[in-house]
C-alpha cells in the first residue's frame, strides 16, 4: 500500500472530504488528491498534521508498518494527554471535596 492510499483510506475512516481536510491543513484539495493519486510527495510537518487530524501514527502512514496497533496507543496517549491537561486546570484546594467524591464514585462503578 502506498502513502497515498494510506492517506486516503485514513481521511476516508475519518468521513472528511478533501475540502475539510484543506481548511485544517491550509493545503489546496487539488494538492491533497495528488499526495493521494501518489503524484506528488507532501512535507514531513503536513504529514504529522495528517497523522494529528486522522489520529494515526506519522510511522505508520510514512511507513505502512503497525497500523492498528499504533493507532490505538496514539490514541489512548491522546486521551491520557488531555486528562492531565485537565487535571493541572484543577484549582486542588478549592475543589478537593468534589474531586475525592468523583474518584470514589468512579472506582465503586468499576467494581459494579
Amino acid at each position: 500500500m502506498t502513502l497515498g492510499e494510506r492517506l486516503k483510506i485514513s481521511r476516508k475512516k475519518k468521513e472528511l472530504s478533501l475540502a475539510k481536510v484543506g481548511e485544517h491543513t491550509g493545503v489546496t484539495q487539488s494538492y491533497l488528491s495528488k499526495i493521494e493519486r501518489g503524484t506528488r510527495q507532501p512535507s514531513l510537518d503536513l504529514l504529522h498534521d495528517l497523522s494529528k487530524l486522522y489520529e494515526v501514527d506519522l510511522k505508520w502512514l510514512i511507513e505502512g508498518f503497525q497500523q492498528e496497533t499504533n493507532n490505538e496507543s496514539l490514541l489512548l496517549k491522546r486521551k491520557k494527554e488531555e486528562l492531565v491537561e485537565l487535571i493541572n486546570k484543577i484549582n486542588i484546594s478549592e475543589d478537593i471535596d468534589k474531586l475525592t467524591l468523583i474518584v470514589r464514585a468512579f472506582i465503586k462503578e468499576g467494581r459494579d
